[in-house]
């Protein structure tokens, strides 16, 4: 239920981490099994998807940590 991709507007390209909020537990291992240590198709990189759990858990805690940002204007 949320889902931000960080980017450097100067090159406008992404920083290579996002922060994905998941509804239920189980998701997050589907999203495990089909996407960690597999490479990224696109771009030509040689990059593989990690995973790694935030300090900031939850939708509230996210609405709250970015509630000021320019992202939530988007």
């Amino acid at each position: 239920d949320f889902s931000y991709l960080r980017i450097d507007f100067s090159t406008e390209l992404n920083v290579g981490y996002a922060f994905v909020n998941f509804t239920h537990p189980e998701h997050i291992t589907n999203f495990v099994n089909a996407k960690v240590g597999k490479p990224w198709s696109l771009y030509g990189s040689t990059k593989r998807c990690e995973v790694s759990y935030a300090t900031i858990q939850g939708i509230d805690c996210l609405l709250a940590k970015f509630l000021n940002s320019v992202i939530m204007e988007e």
